[in-house]
């Protein structure tokens, strides 16, 4: 991307920023933050197996969502901080994959409908994990895509890091690292390095 066009979408994430941090302060406790809370933060036990045996636990969500609540206070803003702030490393991956198409139409296109999906961006204002997962998933999406073109191995280091990350958030990612071992497994065999 150009300076002009850095710009723009530097100005397009902030405003994108500005709109779901009002949302993780004023928006009403949702149910699954409301379990998430009751059942793991306030009994300091998200641990699995040592945890309520449910699907609500995500893991990395959870664990950052408790430091946050004990370093600050039990204010819904500070539950949802960690998914608000993935949203940065969410808009660094995807100004790093808006980079990479050449057609200037499908880059702005691709920049637009993935900062406004509401389905997706109010994930971020939510302490539910979803947010952190779409962030790391699309860190590996931009890793694997490299890797792939590339074959640096720079890019394999940090493609697993953010999938177990993605994982960590967001357990129902499970298929999406089994394609990627795939995918990766499968390009070094059949064109090793």
């Amino acid at each position: 991307m150009n300076r002009r066009e850095t710009v723009i979408f530097l100005l397009l994430v902030a405003a994108v920023w500005i709109y779901l941090a009002i949302r993780s302060a004023l928006v009403p406790v949702v149910h699954d933050e409301a379990a998430t809370f009751l059942h793991y933060l306030q009994v300091n036990q998200y641990i699995p197996y040592f945890s309520l045996w449910d699907a609500n636990n995500h893991l990395l969500n959870s664990a950052s969502a408790h430091l946050s609540v004990n370093l600050f206070d039990n204010h819904t803003f500070w539950l949802r901080l960690p998914n608000l702030l993935s949203f940065g490393l969410f808009a660094f991956y995807l100004y790093r994959l808006a980079e990479s198409f050449q057609n200037h139409w499908i880059k702005w296109i691709t920049v637009i409908a993935m900062l406004t999906a509401s389905f997706q961006i109010e994930f971020f204002a939510l302490a539910r994990g979803y947010g952190m997962s779409i962030a790391f998933l699309l860190g590996a999406v931009y890793h694997a895509s490299a890797y792939l073109q590339k074959k640096e191995l720079r890019h394999q280091l940090w493609l697993w890091p953010f999938m177990f990350l993605a994982l960590l958030a967001n357990m129902s990612l499970v298929n999406s690292m089994i394609i990627f071992l795939g995918m990766v497994g499968l390009e070094m065999l059949l064109r090793p390095p």
